[in-house]
């Protein structure tokens, strides 16, 4: 006993040590140790029960314990007389029943009855682990999400990462990002994101500006991740062509002008004008200029719409660079306004 609490503290210690100084081990333990514990509290709000199916389950068991008994007590007896043989001389008999009673209990075969359930999880636990581990060694996605700092939040994704894009590229080329096609930028059609990356300290060099987001010699490009429009709340990754989503989409009464905002029009509205939020259904590519949806539809009211996974309200980017919150239920006309109506 005392060598496995030695054991068990040196455990402890080392995978303590490792989660200070390694962040990828720090994650890894958190996600073995405590990630069941966000699992289920996220399933049991999804959890529905099948009434039908609990009481066929609890009438198979129910007869499978009343059953099996009489047939254990009588193998155990069985057994117990073929070892025995003949008793002074006369043949084997039946067992008299207060014997077999006392030999077999209804104690032993509910402990065995639990003992073959746990068996039975056990097994589709282990199905499951195996199943889960061939799909983590296959999948695409990284297998964890390495960073600095415990900042990754959607805040400072859009304070920091995609306001940086944002800001630096209307100080180069005294507009907002354009949205599609820009014959202005000599450039094919692209998304407002795709735009901003290189001005977010993101590597775009390998996207062929000439060219449509979606072609295909653009299409690598178009799959890989990139932080800063991912929510870490969220899990959907990819869309059905394999394309790399956006947790964030533009305001599309912005980004769908005929001719970006430019000088004294952005000075005056920056303040007071939405350039993107979050989104929580429906998620486009980062590279698509589909990729806008109008606040006049409110947070958290139109699966077309902006919202979050909180219920009360989303986050949204403005052109002086602040994020705001906009709780649910905001009126639409104060939307519209934000908007640059």
């Amino acid at each position: 006993m005392r060598t496995f609490v030695m054991l068990l503290f040196m455990f402890v210690v080392t995978a303590v040590q490792l989660a200070i100084f390694s962040p990828v081990f720090g994650e890894l333990i958190g996600h073995v140790f405590f990630g069941w514990c966000g699992f289920v509290s996220r399933s049991c709000q999804r959890l529905t029960w099948n009434w039908y199916g609990v009481a066929t389950a609890a009438l198979c068991l129910a007869l499978l314990f009343a059953g099996g008994h009489p047939f254990l007590r009588w193998l155990v007896e069985s057994i117990r007389s073929a070892k025995s043989g003949p008793t002074n001389g006369l043949p084997d008999g039946p067992v008299d029943p207060a014997r077999a009673v006392v030999i077999w209990t209804w104690t032993r075969t509910a402990q065995l009855l639990f003992v073959f359930i746990l068996l039975f999880a056990a097994g589709t636990a282990i199905i499951g682990l195996v199943h889960q581990a061939a799909w983590l060694a296959t999948a695409p996605e990284p297998l964890t999400r390495y960073r600095l700092n415990v900042s990754f939040t959607s805040h400072n994704n859009l304070r920091y990462g995609t306001n940086m894009g944002v800001v630096r590229f209307v100080s180069y080329w005294h507009q907002c990002p354009p949205n599609g096609p820009a014959p202005e930028l000599k450039q094919a059609s692209h998304s407002w994101q795709t735009r901003i990356l290189r001005f977010a300290g993101v590597r775009a060099d390998n996207i062929d500006m000439q060219r449509d987001w979606d072609d295909e010699k653009n299409a690598p490009a178009f799959r890989r991740f990139v932080e800063m429009y991912l929510n870490p709340d969220i899990g959907v990754l990819r869309d059905s062509r394999g394309y790399a989503v956006s947790h964030y989409a533009g305001n599309s009464r912005l980004f769908a002008r005929p001719r970006p905002m430019t000088g004294e029009s952005l000075t005056k509205s920056e303040s007071n004008t939405i350039v993107c939020g979050e989104v929580v259904t429906d998620f486009k590519a980062w590279g698509d200029p589909a990729n806008v949806r109008d606040p006049a539809e409110g947070v958290n009211e139109t699966a077309a719409g902006f919202g979050s996974t909180n219920e009360r309200g989303a986050q949204f980017l403005m052109l002086d660079g602040s994020v705001r919150f906009l709780a649910t239920g905001t009126d639409r006309q104060v939307l519209r306004a934000l908007a640059g109506d």
